[in-house]
């Protein structure tokens, strides 16, 4: 291949480059951070269900009355989060919140859930186990 041949086919390569690149910058990037949000929260909600169902909990039957005590629970034993304390933070690094509610029937309900901004609205991304035991998740994109 002469030179001026190969000069051309390296020219012709970096314009498709180019050409490739300008087109990527005018496509928004889509994030998975919200769903990711999501599924983190169904996680530590599924944490705080083995931590009240685990035999060397003194308190058994009782959640956790901090998401913490997941990472380092009271009663001694590994951690109930995979990722230990990192798990707490949802993917923006804000820590998630949590309740628990029992109503006047004794039913209980746990929420995991962390607040984002978005179109300037206030947008709650999290899970819950409600009281007929069924985990709920919300603020998926689609909704």
């Amino acid at each position: 291949m002469s030179r001026r041949k190969w000069l051309l086919a390296v020219l012709a390569v970096l314009m498709v480059v180019v050409i490739l690149s300008a087109l990527g910058t005018l496509v928004p990037p889509v994030s998975d951070a919200p769903p990711r949000a999501v599924f983190q929260a169904k996680a530590i909600v599924e944490a705080c269900e083995a931590y009240r169902d685990n035999p060397t909990n003194p308190e058994r039957g009782k959640y956790p009355s901090t998401l913490i005590e997941l990472v380092n629970p009271p009663f001694g034993g590994p951690p109930f989060l995979r990722n230990g304390e990192a798990d707490l933070f949802d993917p923006w690094g804000k820590q998630f919140e949590y309740a628990v509610k029992t109503d006047t029937e004794g039913n209980t309900e746990v929420s995991v859930w962390t607040e984002r901004i978005v179109d300037g609205k206030l947008k709650l991304l999290g899970a819950k186990r409600t009281t007929t035991g069924k985990i709920e998740l919300f603020g998926l994109p689609d909704e």
